[in-house]
């Protein structure tokens, strides 16, 4: 669970740094296709551990109930 945590907040960094890149003028088409490319990738990966960590918790809380 920790891991998801660290792995959600790096994402979440790498999007942020992403954007300020975006928002540098000098960034040719090119390289502003591979950053939004970039920043989709991290975006899905983030969702990903999203799903993941609800999934850890689901069965924990039904742990929790029946026990």
């Amino acid at each position: 669970m920790r891991e998801a945590e660290t792995m959600v907040g790096m994402a979440d960094a790498a999007i942020k740094e992403l954007e300020s890149v975006l928002g540098n003028r000098r960034v040719n088409l090119p390289e502003e296709h591979a950053v939004r490319f970039a920043q989709d990738v991290f975006l899905y990966l983030r969702d990903q551990e999203q799903k993941v960590k609800e999934a850890l918790r689901e069965p924990a809380s039904r742990d929790a109930a029946e026990g």
